[in-house]
């Protein structure tokens, strides 16, 4: 039997418009075997508190993308261990072959030189910014580009993908003046709630 083991390809669009967190999951290798066993097939798959994707309780790591990598790896016969690592460590990780699994990871090219991404398309969340409450009436931007041209301080996480025009603007230095890049989104949030930055990037689930 081969298994392709996924990738939960995440997210996005741009922002006139809702995007998409399709569930998707990404694997560094092809396994091979014929009849697995708990005793020889263990996969390594990357967590970080973020509900309810995922989140630490009594030991356990439970949540949506848990859940799902649990119950997939049940199914091929495997045992699943999890691994709390920041997203650019994670990334760094998988490609070098010491975490087989991620969730939650857009396409890109660059990552598939390296990793395989399944086809399955789970949950679907509108990716969407939050901004805070209090600037809502004078906020009137349709996209990422004009939001960033306006000198908009916007929350992000290192070396994630939003979108392709997330992943564009990054490629121009005018706009990552603009940018606070963070290792995990939790720190973001916290950053928000103290206008030190204007917006985080988000799914509608995670928010």
């Amino acid at each position: 039997m081969q298994a392709t083991s996924s990738n939960w390809a995440s997210i996005a669009q741009c922002y006139s418009g809702p995007a998409l967190r399709k569930s998707a999951w990404i694997l560094l290798s092809v396994l091979y075997f014929s009849t697995p066993s708990f005793a020889d097939c263990n996969i390594t798959m990357r967590w970080d508190n973020d509900p309810p994707y995922f989140m630490g309780r009594n030991d356990q790591v439970v949540g949506i993308d848990a859940d799902l990598g649990l119950e997939a790896m049940e199914r091929l016969g495997c045992n699943l261990v999890f691994k709390k690592l920041p997203w650019a460590r994670a990334l760094r990780e998988l490609r070098e072959g010491r975490v087989d699994m991620l969730s939650g990871a857009y396409r890109t090219a660059e990552r598939e030189q390296y990793a395989r991404y399944s086809s399955v398309v789970g949950l679907v969340s509108p990716n969407i910014l939050f901004i805070r409450q209090d600037e809502q009436n004078s906020f009137n931007a349709t996209s990422l580009t004009e939001l960033l041209d306006s000198g908009f301080k916007l929350g992000a996480q290192i070396n994630v993908s939003y979108s392709e025009e997330y992943s564009a603007l990054l490629q121009n230095p005018e706009f990552e003046k603009n940018i606070e890049f963070l290792s995990r989104r939790e720190s973001l949030w916290k950053m928000l709630a103290r206008d030190r930055i204007g917006g985080v990037i988000a799914s509608k689930l995670t928010g």
